[in-house]
């Protein structure tokens, strides 16, 4: 076993239908002090069929005791926004595959690209991305680059099943829409923005 006792920052490419959990394979087993860790993936889901593995891996960075970043961008990785045919994963189903065990991590910022389709303009943070994100409740910092719906936002600073410890929640390079919004609006939606800020803000925060 190789001990890295100096690394503090990793980033890797990664395609897709590869798993994380050949790291420690990889000679990467222990990291005592790594903080960082930078994955981009590249490739199109839409030639993969839907896989039994419950999980991408995300669970085996737990053995990094101290890796509080993670950047996830799968913003050049292809997928079907709805409507995939049998047996093959929508980016929602996707979502869940590839953020299975986040919250087995304690991460304190995440910064998040999702996968896109090509044939809509539109990036988005579907439910299961939010609901699966919430479950990292260490999480302070979240950095979204995509459209997200405002009540799926709010799974991110929902008081249950746990207390979310979030105090920055960002959303770049695309809109806020509030729950009535037109989904072909580009539109920034200020009021939106303001009312998600208004309830991070008003949560009770231990410090």
């Amino acid at each position: 076993m190789k001990r890295w006792k100096s690394l503090k920052e990793l980033s890797f490419w990664i395609e897709v239908g590869e798993l994380l959990r050949p790291l420690p394979v990889a000679g990467l087993d222990e990291c005592p002090i790594l903080e960082n860790i930078s994955i981009k993936m590249e490739g199109d889901t839409r030639e993969q069929l839907l896989r039994d593995d419950k999980a991408w891996g995300l669970s085996c960075l737990t053995r990094y005791p101290r890796l509080s970043k993670l950047v996830l961008d799968f913003g050049d990785t292809d997928g079907h926004n709805q409507a995939a045919p049998y047996r093959a994963a929508d980016l929602s189903k996707w979502d869940r595959f590839v953020l299975n065990g986040i919250g087995n991590l304690t991460l304190k910022e995440l910064d998040y690209w999702p996968a896109k389709d090509p044939d809509v303009s539109q990036r988005s943070l579907s439910r299961l991305a939010a609901a699966s994100t919430g479950n990292c409740i260490t999480l302070r910092k979240v950095f979204v680059h995509c459209t997200a719906r405002e009540h799926f936002m709010s799974m991110l600073i929902s008081p249950t099943p746990n207390p979310k410890k979030a105090r920055d929640a960002q959303i770049k390079l695309d809109y806020y829409p509030p729950r009535d919004a037109d989904d072909l609006s580009t539109e920034i939606r200020v009021e939106s923005h303001h009312r998600f800020e208004d309830a991070i803000n008003a949560r009770p925060t231990p410090d």
